[in-house]
């Protein structure tokens, strides 16, 4: 079912990335359009998070509890409460509510672990293995330390897992079951066993390349991270005085991604013409970007201004957290008139059937809508539309 509401506010965002933790600063390494992965980044050249924001955040004796999805999670959580200036007290922590989405849990705790265990024939384990690696050990960590006494969920359904996270505290804060949501997603699936299993399953790139709507593409790179916003209805929000970075008009899923994007369009009253950007799902094989292209043909026509760009292939598939973080880089590029580049070069990045692929560098552009596509591995379907606060 397509969620359409009043319009729903993003008033706070939080990162946790291996660009960094602060918008800006994340803003200014995509700018220079040049992936970040590397022969040291473990798992084929993956992203990931620098230990220090770790280290300067979560006390030691913390972290020993807890894996790397839920610290990340806890900054980015905090990031984005901090930018909303969202107060939470006694009086209406029961109010505020939490979605987090993620795929792959805790296996960087849980790894080393059972290995040991396994190996050494230890006759105990680390009694923390039994909550670190629980996809819902974010959910927990988040809600205790910032005492959120409302609707609070996890939901784990693989690269939509974030979206759906939204659908569910857009709901939420519609119906008055709460007056706020920090809502996202976080993943760390930079272990051996989840790369592995990512790799048997086809779904990385072999080449250790992302390269999405290339000739030569052939898979994925994943990354770490956490993406986490503060959704309020917009009249709250202009209730409180909040600075808003955008709207969250409609969230609508389908069976494929034409189905979904004009949904969501519909859902929102907005027509295709008026989309000036979308934020790529870039799967990163020649047969599902061909498809995006496809679909994005199909209900934009022959919109030739419109832009599109995949700036996740500087980063990687933050997988469970995708959605998020390509939520908050159409926010960022609403805020800031400009559309963030796919990395790489115009002559080899196929050009779609309509409109402008943005490549290599940023491009001023007059941004109102902004739509996101994802999608999972099956093929199933979101999309998200964004507007410039009125």
């Amino acid at each position: 079912m397509p969620i359409v509401g009043s319009g729903y506010a993003v008033t706070g965002i939080g990162l946790a990335t291996p660009m960094g933790c602060e918008a800006q600063t994340v803003w200014n390494h995509l700018s220079q359009g040049r992936p970040l992965f590397g022969k040291d980044c473990p798992g084929a050249g993956a992203g990931r998070v620098d230990d220090h924001h770790i280290e300067r955040r979560i006390p030691a004796r913390h972290a020993q509890k807890l894996d790397r999805f839920t610290m990340l999670a806890m900054i980015a959580g905090e990031n984005a409460l901090a930018d909303s200036h969202f107060e939470i007290a006694p009086e209406n922590c029961y109010r505020v509510g939490l979605v987090v989405g993620n795929s792959t849990g805790g296996w960087t705790f849980l790894e080393p672990t059972m290995q040991a265990l396994y190996s050494e024939g230890m006759k105990a384990v680390n009694s923390y293995t039994a909550t670190a690696w629980f996809p819902t050990a974010a959910q927990g960590e988040i809600s205790i330390h910032h005492r959120i006494g409302g609707y609070s969920k996890t939901v784990c359904a693989d690269r939509l897992s974030a979206g759906f996270a939204l659908e569910l505290a857009s709901v939420a804060v519609e119906r008055g079951r709460v007056e706020a949501v920090v809502v996202g997603g976080t993943e760390a699936p930079l272990s051996d066993f989840v790369l592995n299993a990512y790799a048997g399953a086809g779904c990385l790139s072999p080449s250790g390349c992302y390269a999405p709507f290339e000739e030569t593409a052939d898979g994925r790179l994943l990354a770490e991270g956490s993406a986490m916003l503060v959704l309020e209805l917009s009249p709250a929000a202009a209730a409180r005085g909040a600075k808003v970075h955008c709207e969250i008009l409609a969230i609508a899923g389908g069976d494929d991604l034409a189905q979904a994007m004009r949904s969501c369009l519909h859902s929102a009253g907005v027509s295709p013409e008026a989309v000036d950007y979308i934020v790529l799902d870039a799967f990163g094989t020649p047969q599902r970007d061909d498809e995006e292209y496809r679909a994005i043909g199909e209900v934009f026509a022959n919109h030739a201004q419109l832009r599109m760009s995949a700036p996740k292939s500087m980063y990687g598939d933050l997988v469970g957290a995708g959605v998020a973080m390509d939520v908050i880089i159409a926010c960022m590029s609403i805020e800031r008139q400009a559309v963030l580049p796919t990395a790489g070069t115009p002559a080899r990045v196929k050009s779609p059937p309509v409109g402008r692929h943005v490549v290599g560098r940023p491009e001023a552009a007059p941004i109102r809508y902004a739509l996101v596509n994802a999608r999972d591995e099956a093929g199933r379907s979101l999309a998200l539309l964004l507007a410039k606060p009125t």
